[in-house]
C-alpha cells in the first residue's frame, strides 16, 4: 500500500472523530518555572491531485519545532464555499478521498494551523497558531488511466542556448472513479499545476544538443504522452528591442516594443521584467501580441520601485527560431494607483514680469493606495511620471499672474498659482550662459535659400550650478525661454550671411548671454550637385569602441555649372563645405554603419562600415548531404561527400567541401562510435560549448542499424551483500556484450542508458530482507537476459524504536483500531535509521500487540499497544475507548412499518426501523428488541400516534412520535385495497376515509379522473344522484313532473324515483332546480326521508339548542338535523355553528352518507 493510501486512511479514521480531544501523557518532573505563552507559527498547505488513488493529496509544512499537538485543516471549493473542517490531524500529509463532498472536478482550496499542546512543553505554554492563507487550487481526480496530446505545442524548433516553450501544449486526461465510470478532461498547459501534471523537459528549460531530436514527455501520475520532436531551427528571428516608462494613468508600467521581423512571422512577444537591483532572474513575465501595452502593478511590479525589462520575439513558422533576448532597456519605475499627491513647502510661487520659472526647488510628496509615501523632487519628476503644465526656466508674463500651474501624475492632480507682477527685476532663476548644443541638420545653402533650424539644440546654465543643472532648449521652444535667432526663417539667405546669433535674456533687463554658430551660403554657381567616392577610406572594418577614420577617403566633385574637382581628400572637405556623418574619430558601436557625404541638403553619396568580428559565422548550413548516412553499431562517421554554405556577419557566404574542413575551423564528431540511439550527425564551426547560444551548428540526418547481439555476459559483478535500509549500488557492475561477428564490448553501469540496456531493480532503491533477500537482478539488452548472483539481504539489530506519527487514540466502544497511519523510525546499532509505514512492518518484522482492525470494548479502555522489533520496544499513548453519546431519535430511511389499521388492532412494530444519532456524527440503526412502542393495548379511531422510545447504554432514552391511521371495522374493511386516484385526497386528510368510502362502493366519483374536489359545493341533482345509487338505482319510468328535468339529464332517473317515494317534492310544483347549491339542512333532509322510506329507525333525535344558530333550521328541516347530528351524519362546523342553510361541500356529504351508508344500508 502507497503511503498516501495510508495515510489517507488515518484520516478518514480522523474524520470520525473530530470532536474529540488528543490526551498528551507526560512524566512526572520536578518543579519547573512558570511557563510563559507562546503563539506558535502559522504553517501553510499544499493540495495537489491525487492521480493514483483519486482524490486530493494535502501537505502541511510547519516551521514549528515543539508544542504543536495536532492540526484544524479547513477544505474550500474555490469559490470560497467550506466544504469540511477536520480537526486533530496528526499527520502532516495524506489524501482526501472522492465522497459526496468531494467531486472530480471540482477545485479546491485549503487553509491550516496548528493547535497547541494543552500542557507546558519546556517551560512554556503554546497558544495555537493563525490559520495559514489559502492554499493554491487543485482538482480533485480519478485514478488516471489514460493520457493523450490533445495540442502539440506551438513551436518545437529551436536553436541552441533557447528556452523551451510548450505554449499551445494541451493534454487529453482520461480517469475513472471508484465505480469505473469514467471521466475526461482536456487541460492546456496554463492548468497543469491545477492537475498535477509534469513535463520533461520542464517548460523554460534551455535548449541544449543533447535535446534535439527527444520527445517532450508529459507525465500524469503513473501515466505518460510524448509531443513530436525537438528539432533544430532552420533560421532565427532578430532581436527586437524595449523601452518601459511610468505609466501614471492606471499604474505599473508601460512598455514599446521596436521590431524589424514581419508581423506574420511574430506570433508573440515575451517580456522578462527584471528589479534594477538583480538583472539575473526576472520578477514577472508577460506574453503579448501588441508592440504597446501595460504591465500592471501586482505582488511582483510594485509601485515605487525601478524596473528594466528584455524582450525576444517568438516564431510563428514552426521551423523557425524565437528570437535571442533583447539588452536591458532603459528603467522605469512603475507606478501604483495613486492617491494624492502634495507638494511639499516651502516654494516660492512670488515672480516678477520678466523672471524664469524655478522649479528646481519643487518637491512633491506621492500618496500611494497602500498609504505609501515617496518625496520626489523636481529632478525626478521624469522618473515618476510627473508632469508640470509650464516648462521649468520659461519667462515669465503678466498672462501668467494668478495662473494655476498644474503638476500631474497620471489622473491625479495638484496645482499652485503663481503671482506674476510688474516690480523690481529679481526673483526666479538667473542665465548665466548659453552654448550651442547641436547645430542644424544644415548649415550649408544656396542664395535666396530660407534658413532652416531644424535640429538646433542650445543649452542654458544658471547662477548656482550646483543646484540648478543646465536645462537644454530645442529650437521648436525657444519663445518660451526668450531665446532669440539674429537671423529670421523668412529672411531669403546672401552671400553676406556668414553666422548666426543665438542670444538669451539674463537677470537684467536689455542684457543677455549669446553664442554663435557658422553657415555658408554660396551662390548657384558653386552648388556641388554630385559627389563621387573615388577612393574608400584604408580602413572599412572596426573593433567595437573603434573610432571612425576617414583617411584614404578620396572624392570627386561636380559643381551645377559643370566645374569638376577631382581627388578631394577628406581633410579638405571643410574647404568645400562638405560634411560627413558620422564624422572623422567619432566611436562606433557594433554593426554596419552608413557614412554619408554631403553638400548641404543639394546632394550625397555614402559607403558602409563594418564594426566588430564581420568574418564570424552566423550559420552553417548543409548543401550537399554526404555520400554516407546508413551506419552499423560501433562504426564511425565518414562525411566524405558533405559540402557545407558558411554565412558570415557580413552576410556573404562560402562553401566548403568536406576536404577543406580543416582550413575553416569546421569540427564534427570524428572518432565517436555511434549507437543505434544516434538519429543526427553534428558539424559545427570553432569551439562547441554545451547549452551556449554562440554555438554554430547544423545536423545530418544518419541510420545506425544495431549489431547483432549473441549473448550478454557478467563482467564483474555489483554489490550484493546489503542490510534492510541500504541502498542498492550498482555502480560496480560491467557487462560484455557479445555480437554475432564475434566482436564484442564491455560496458559499465554508468553508460547503460546509452545503449538501452536495463535493469531489474534500480540503482539506489531501499532494500528490505523480506523483498529482496535473495533476488537476482536481471540485466535486459534488446531479448537477451542475463542475471547477477543473488543478493544478500539482512536486518540488523534493532536498537530503538522511535514513533514518528501517532495513531487516534479516542475511539467509541465497537470503532475498529486503526493503525494505517502509524509511521516509525528503526535506529540500527550501526546508527542507521529507517522509517517505516505501518503497510511495511511485515518487511521489517515490527509487531503490534493489537492487531489493525480489533473490534474495541470496554476492556481496551486505557490500554497502550506495544510495538517491538526484535528487543526493541515502542508504546503507544493508552487508548481511551468510550461510549457514544446519544442525540438523537428519527424514523428511518429503511422503515417500511404499517401506519394504517382496522380499530382493534395492535401497533405492529416488527418492520419498524429507527436511526440513533450520536454527537460524533454516527448513527445506528434500531429494530426489533431495541425498541419499545406505547400504546400497547388495541388501537381504537381516536389514536393518531404511537410512540417509540430507545434507551442507549449510558441510560440517556429518547423517543419519537409516528403517525397511524385508525378506521372502523366497515370502513378499514371496504378501503384497505383502494388505489386513491385523486391527488387532493391525502392520507392525513380528515375526509380520506370517507372520500374513499363513497369511491369505493361507486356513490361518488372525482370531477375529474385525478381530483375529488372536496370542498366544492355539491348540487341536488347530484345528491339526489348518491341516494339513488345506494338504493341500487331502481328503475323508474320517466314522467317529466318537473319542467327543469330532462329526460336525458344523468340525474333524470334519481330525480324521478326520489320524488316517487316522497324523498323531495322539488322546490315547485313544476322545479326541482337540480344545479342549485344543495345546502346542509336540505341534505340531511333528503337523508333522513330516504330513512323513513326504507324503515329505517329515525326516532332517536338530540337537542339542538346549545348552538346559538340552531333557529336558523327550517321546520321542514328540524326533526331531520336532530336524527342526523345524533348519528354523526352531520357536525357543527369549525365556528361552531350549525350553518343549516350554508353550502354542503363534497367531503361534508361522503362522510354523511359513509356514516348513513355503514349503520342503516343493507
Amino acid at each position: 500500500m502507497k503511503l498516501e493510501r495510508i495515510l489517507a486512511i488515518t484520516l478518514t479514521a480522523m474524520m470520525i472523530i473530530t470532536a474529540l480531544p488528543v490526551t498528551i501523557i507526560a512524566q512526572a518532573a520536578s518543579a519547573t518555572p512558570a511557563a510563559s505563552t507562546v503563539k506558535l507559527s502559522t504553517p501553510s498547505v499544499t493540495l495537489t491531485p491525487n492521480l493514483d488513488d483519486g482524490g486530493l493529496n494535502f501537505s502541511i509544512t510547519d516551521p514549528n519545532t515543539a508544542g504543536v499537538a495536532s492540526y484544524t485543516l479547513q477544505l474550500y471549493t474555490a469559490g470560497g464555499t467550506l466544504v469540511r473542517t477536520y480537526d486533530n490531524l496528526l499527520t502532516t500529509e495524506g489524501t482526501f478521498e472522492l465522497s459526496s463532498t468531494i467531486s472530480i472536478g471540482t477545485l479546491y482550496i485549503a487553509r491550516v494551523k496548528a493547535k497547541a499542546k494543552s500542557s507546558a512543553v519546556g517551560g512554556k505554554t503554546y497558544a495555537d497558531s493563525d490559520y495559514s492563507s489559502f492554499s493554491d487550487e487543485a482538482v480533485a481526480t480519478g485514478v488516471a488511466t489514460s493520457l493523450l496530446i490533445y495540442t502539440q505545442p506551438t513551436k518545437l524548433a529551436y536553436v541552441i542556448g533557447s528556452e523551451l516553450d510548450l505554449s499551445g501544449l494541451k493534454v487529453k486526461l482520461y480517469y475513472e472513479d471508484e465505480t469505473g465510470r469514467e471521466y475526461n478532461s482536456v487541460i492546456p498547459l496554463s492548468l497543469f499545476d491545477t492537475y498535477g501534471i509534469t513535463t520533461s523537459p520542464a517548460h523554460g528549460a534551455t535548449i541544449t544538443s543533447s535535446l534535439i531530436g527527444t520527445k517532450v514527455t508529459v507525465y500524469a501520475g503513473d501515466i505518460s504522452a510524448q509531443t513530436s520532436a525537438i528539432v533544430l531551427a532552420s533560421t532565427s528571428l532578430e532581436t527586437p528591442s524595449i523601452s518601459l516608462a511610468t505609466n501614471t494613468t492606471s499604474g505599473g508600467l508601460s512598455y514599446t516594443i521596436t521590431d524589424k521581423n514581419s508581423p506574420s512571422a511574430v506570433s508573440k512577444y515575451v517580456i522578462y521584467i527584471y528589479s534594477t537591483s538583480d538583472t539575473t532572474t526576472p520578477v514577472y513575465t508577460h506574453e503579448t501580441t501588441s508592440k504597446t501595452g501595460v504591465i500592471n502593478t501586482s505582488a511582483e511590479i510594485v509601485g515605487g520601485q525601478s524596473y528594466v525589462a528584455r524582450v525576444k520575439a517568438v516564431a510563428s513558422a514552426a521551423n523557425e527560431a524565437d528570437s535571442e533576448l533583447s539588452a536591458l532597456s532603459n528603467s522605469a519605475v512603475a507606478a501604483s494607483s495613486i492617491k494624492s499627491i502634495s507638494i511639499v513647502e516651502p516654494f516660492d510661487t512670488n515672480y516678477s514680469v520678466g523672471s524664469r520659472l524655478n522649479l528646481y526647488d519643487l518637491s512633491v510628496n506621492i500618496t500611494y493606495l497602500d498609504d505609501t509615501i515617496i518625496r520626489a523632487p523636481y529632478r525626478a519628476f521624469y522618473k515618476y511620471g510627473i508632469t508640470v503644465s509650464l516648462e521649468n526656466g520659461i519667462i515669465l508674463t503678466k498672462d501668467h499672474n494668478k495662473l494655476d500651474v498644474i503638476i500631474s501624475c497620471g489622473s491625479i492632480s495638484t496645482s499652485f498659482k503663481l503671482s506674476v507682477v510688474a516690480s523690481s527685476w529679481g526673483a526666479g532663476l538667473s542665465v548665466k550662459g548659453i552654448t550651442v548644443k547641436n547645430k542644424p541638420d544644415t548649415t550649408v545653402y544656396e542664395v535666396g535659400d530660407y534658413i532652416d533650424y531644424t535640429g538646433l539644440v542650445v543649452e542654458l546654465s544658471f547662477s548656482d550650478p550646483e543646484n540648478y543643472s543646465p536645462i537644454t532648449v530645442a529650437y521648436p521652444d525657444f519663445d518660451k525661454y526668450g531665446i532669440t535667432l539674429s537671423l529670421s526663417t523668412s529672411n531669403k539667405l546672401t552671400t553676406d550671411h556668414k553666422s548666426v546669433t543665438v542670444g538669451c535674456v539674463v537677470d537684467k533687463p536689455l542684457s543677455s548671454v549669446e553664442a554663435t554658430f557658422d553657415i555658408t551660403v554660396v551662390k548657384s554657381s558653386d552648388v556641388i550637385n554630385r559627389i563621387e567616392i573615388s577612393s574608400y577610406p584604408n580602413k572599412l572594418y572596426y573593433d567595437v569602441d573603434d573610432k571612425l577614420d576617414l583617411s584614404g577617403l578620396v572624392v570627386n566633385l561636380t559643381y551645377r555649372d559643370g566645374r569638376r574637382i577631382t581627388g578631394v581628400s577628406y581633410v579638405n572637405f571643410a574647404t568645400y563645405n562638405i560634411k560627413v556623418t558620422p564624422a572623422h574619430n567619432e566611436e562606433l558601436e557594433a554593426g554596419i554603419h552608413k557614412v554619408t557625404i554631403s553638400f548641404g541638403n543639394k546632394t550625397s553619396a555614402s559607403f558602409t562600415v563594418y564594426v566588430g568580428n564581420l568574418y564570424a559565422t552566423t550559420s552553417i548550413k548543409v548543401k550537399t548531404k554526404p555520400t554516407k548516412t546508413l551506419y552499423t553499431e560501433g562504426g564511425t562517421l565518414d562525411l566524405t561527400g558533405l559540402v557545407v554554405t558558411l554565412t558570415y556577419i557580413d552576410g556573404t557566404t562560402l562553401d566548403v567541401a568536406f576536404a577543406d574542413f580543416s582550413n575553416h575551423d569546421i569540427n564534427w564528431d570524428e572518432n565517436r562510435e555511434l549507437t543505434p540511439a544516434d538519429d543526427v550527425a553534428y558539424v559545427w564551426v570553432g569551439t562547441f560549448i554545451e547549452g551556449s547560444s554562440d554555438n554554430v551548428y547544423t545536423t545530418i540526418p544518419i541510420t545506425v542499424k544495431p549489431k547483432e547481439v549473441s549473448s550478454i555476459e557478467i563482467v564483474t559483478q555489483p554489490k550484493l551483500s546489503y542490510y534492510s535500509g541500504d541502498t542498492l549500488d550498482l555502480s560496480k557492475l560491467t557487462i560484455k556484450i557479445k555480437y554475432a561477428d564475434a566482436s564484442y564490448i564491455n560496458v559499465s553501469y554508468k553508460d547503460f542508458s546509452l545503449y538501452g540496456i536495463k535493469t531489474s531493480l534500480e540503482d539506489g532503491i531501499i532494500l528490505s530482507k523480506a523483498t529482496h533477500n535473495g533476488k537476482v537482478i536481471t540485466i535486459t539488452y534488446g531479448n537477451i537476459t542475463s542475471n547477477t548472483n543473488k543478493l544478500s539481504v539482512s536486518n540488523r539489530a534493532v536498537k530503538s524504536i522511535a514513533i514518528i506519527t501517532l495513531i487516534n487514540n479516542e475511539y467509541y466502544i465497537g470503532d475498529n483500531l486503526d493503525l494505517s497511519g502509524l509511521i516509525v523510525k528503526l535506529t540500527y546499532d550501526n546508527g542507521n535509521t529507517v522509517t517505516v509505514p505501518f503497510s511495511k512492518f511485515d518487511e521489517y518484522d515490527i509487531k503490534t500487540s493489537m492487531p489493525n482492525g480489533k473490534t474495541l470494548t470496554t476492556n481496551d479502555n486505557y490500554k497502550t499497544i506495544t510495538i517491538s522489533c526484535g528487543s526493541a520496544k515502542q508504546y503507544t499513548e493508552p487508548l481511551i475507548v468510550k461510549y457514544r453519546a446519544l442525540v438523537g431519535l428519527k424514523i428511518g430511511a429503511a422503515s417500511t412499518h404499517r401506519t394504517v389499521y382496522r380499530a382493534g388492532e395492535r401497533f405492529d412494530s416488527d418492520k419498524l426501523v429507527l436511526t440513533a444519532s450520536y454527537s460524533d456524527g454516527s448513527t445506528k440503526r434500531l429494530s426489533g428488541a431495541d425498541i419499545v412502542v406505547s400504546p400497547i393495548a388495541a388501537l381504537n379511531e381516536s389514536n393518531k400516534y404511537v410512540t417509540a422510545y430507545f434507551t442507549d447504554p449510558t441510560g440517556i432514552t429518547m423517543s419519537v412520535k409516528i403517525d397511524i391511521y385508525v378506521y372502523a371495522p366497515k370502513i378499514y374493511d371496504v378501503i384497505i385495497g383502494w388505489n386513491n386516484p385523486f391527488t387532493d385526497v391525502k392520507q392525513s386528510d380528515w375526509y380520506y376515509q370517507y372520500a374513499a368510502y363513497m369511491n369505493c362502493i361507486g356513490v361518488m366519483n372525482g370531477t375529474s379522473t385525478t381530483k375529488f374536489s372536496p370542498s366544492e359545493s355539491l348540487t341536488r341533482g347530484m345528491f339526489v344522484t348518491m341516494l339513488y345509487r345506494i338504493a341500487g338505482s331502481p328503475s323508474v319510468t320517466y314522467k317529466g313532473i318537473f319542467k327543469d328535468v330532462s329526460k336525458n339529464d344523468y340525474y333524470a332517473n334519481a330525480i324521478e324515483w326520489a320524488y316517487s317515494v316522497g324523498i323531495t317534492t322539488g322546490t315547485s310544483a313544476t322545479q326541482f332546480s337540480p344545479s342549485m347549491a344543495l345546502t346542509r339542512e336540505q341534505m340531511v333532509t333528503f337523508t333522513y326521508r330516504f330513512a323513513k322510506y326504507y324503515g329505517y329507525d329515525v326516532s332517536d333525535g338530540t337537542s339542538l339548542s346549545k348552538f346559538p344558530d340552531a333557529g336558523k333550521i327550517s321546520s321542514y328541516a328540524l326533526d331531520a338535523f336532530k336524527w342526523a347530528y345524533s348519528k354523526n351524519i352531520i357536525g357543527e362546523r369549525e365556528n361552531g355553528m350549525l350553518e343549516p342553510t350554508s353550502v354542503s361541500s363534497r367531503a361534508e356529504a361522503a362522510k354523511g352518507l359513509t356514516i348513513f351508508h355503514i349503520n342503516y344500508a343493507k
